[in-house]
């Protein structure tokens, strides 16, 4: 009896197929639901196995990321803020997968996003393809100028404030010291540039350049925590910091936030680990 009602079951599934193939060109199980998802190949719509609606076809998004990485952590939030299911790999960054280098043979990092097959390399550019790629509340500002600012600054707190505040707080000696001078004239620009109110920083929902600054209200705080080290603080940035509360305090990204204690922990021992290989050390 089991065998004859599997073999019936098997009959119904190829019969589906079958029918919705001849209405609607392909057809697919929907991987996680187990429904019948017909794929309309001229319309880009979808219809399901019970009562039909237009929709975007589900696609396949995937991140590859570390759960520690504040890069990795602005790309799923993003994600999350535009409601996009998606599905996401851990990689062991100290033994980095064939698949990760495939995907990003450039820079061997993580985070990478997989949009139905194709990957997209680099959290700032990530963030920027999917706010084109998916509707709901925009990242960027809609104003040209004001979108250009916000990029301006990402880059900034990317490519300059944040190398230097990692050889402060990660590194050590002669080395830490000098990126010290650096960090601090950079952190005093963006202090000024909120307390001279760029509206890059005073956006009134989160957007790119908020989590893009959560490095800076996050991690560096838990890196200054994780070492004994100080570089930013509330006495010598309040208007920083001031900014920090009001993004960690929103619901959607506190909620989302890696565990302090537990990222406390792991920069710990990976800061020990890279100073212990270190020549200086």
């Amino acid at each position: 009896p089991h065998s004859v009602g599997a073999l019936h079951l098997v009959k119904i599934h190829q019969l589906m197929c079958l029918c919705l193939t001849k209405i609607c060109g392909s057809v697919r199980t929907h991987p996680r639901r187990g429904r019948y998802i017909c794929v309309n190949q001229h319309r880009g719509q979808i219809s399901q196995k019970r009562g039909e609606f237009k929709e975007v076809v589900m696609e396949e998004v995937r991140v590859l990321g570390l759960w520690a990485s504040p890069y990795s952590f602005r790309v799923e939030e993003a994600l999350k803020m535009k409601g996009v299911e998606y599905e996401y790999a851990e990689i062991d960054i100290m033994n980095k997968t064939q698949g990760l280098l495939d995907c990003n043979p450039v820079h061997k990092k993580v985070p990478v996003l997989l949009h139905t097959g194709k990957p997209i390399a680099e959290s700032l550019v990530i963030m920027e393809y999917i706010d084109q790629v998916w509707k709901g509340e925009s990242l960027l500002p809609s104003d040209p100028y004001e979108r250009a600012q916000a990029r301006f600054w990402a880059k900034f707190i990317d490519d300059q404030l944040t190398p230097a505040a990692r050889r402060v707080l990660m590194g050590q000696g002669e080395d830490a010291e000098k990126a010290r001078e650096e960090a601090e004239n950079f952190l005093k620009v963006i202090e000024e540039e909120i307390k001279g109110g760029n509206k890059a920083f005073q956006g009134k929902t989160m957007g790119y350049i908020d989590l893009v600054g959560s490095v800076v209200t996050y991690w560096f705080p838990v890196l200054q925590e994780a070492t004994g080290k100080e570089l930013v603080t509330e006495d010598k940035y309040p208007a920083i910091w001031a900014w920090g509360e009001r993004v960690l305090s929103c619901p959607a990204i506190k909620e989302h936030l890696p565990p302090w204690d537990k990222l406390v922990a792991y920069f710990r021992v990976f800061v020990a680990y890279l100073n212990s290989r270190s020549p200086n050390s």
